[in-house]
């Protein structure tokens, strides 16, 4: 059953993953040999004094995403947002789940007695 969730979870980040790089400016090529390259790692490779960049999905769509510098920058800037935006997210789902009423309302056990004398 636990393999199962993993792998799950894998396609789940492969596709994150990969809709991050198709917004980066990565563009998917499906001739290329995605066998050669480690599977969900943006690999650098060097070619003619260029740097370019490519991500392996050989389970999910059995392709490459290839992309330049500009393009990785981009996908690790929307890597980033995305992050800060999931935390943010359950953040204020914990915020919204605890006992603590909302702003702006008062709990008389937060107040000392000595306040109302």
């Amino acid at each position: 059953m636990l393999g199962g969730c993993a792998a799950a979870l894998e396609r789940e980040e492969a596709a994150d993953t990969e809709r991050l790089l198709a917004l980066a400016g990565f563009r998917r090529d499906e001739s290329a040999g995605y066998a050669a390259l480690p599977p969900y790692e943006i690999v650098a490779r060097g070619e003619s004094g260029a740097t370019s960049y490519a991500y392996a999905d050989p389970k999910g769509c059995r392709c490459v995403y290839v992309g330049d510098r500009r393009a990785y920058e981009g996908y690790r800037e929307l890597a980033v947002s995305e992050a800060i935006a999931k935390e943010m997210s359950i953040g204020a789902t914990n915020a919204a789940s605890s006992e603590m009423p909302a702003w702006g309302t008062l709990d008389p056990r937060w107040v000392s007695r000595d306040a109302w004398d």
